[in-house]
């Protein structure tokens, strides 16, 4: 999960959907370099399983909430945002 966020950022990516991640129990990362992660437990090591991140200081996005109700499905994920600012979530600035 470490190495996949480092990219995320490394992209400027701010909010995304983690798939195939096969967790398989609690015990993982939950944040990570200013990244906040929640995941579903997969059915199996070999297969299974999705994670929401997202940055925590975001200029365009605030993410209320989250929470989990089973494995390997997006459906799975209650997902509270509030955009800030419609525009430059569109053209977020540019990073250093």
């Amino acid at each position: 999960m470490q190495m996949a966020l480092k990219c995320m950022g490394e992209m400027k990516i701010d909010l995304g959907i983690l798939t195939e991640t096969k967790i398989v129990t609690d015990v993982h990362a939950r944040s990570w370099d200013g990244y906040s992660l929640s995941a579903t437990q997969a059915d199996s090591t070999h297969q299974g399983g999705v994670a929401l991140f997202y940055r925590t200081r975001s200029d365009a996005f605030v993410i209320e909430g989250t929470r989990t109700f089973g494995p390997n499905d997006t459906s799975n994920f209650d997902l509270r945002i509030q955009i800030l600012d419609f525009d430059r979530s569109l053209h977020p600035p540019e990073r250093d």
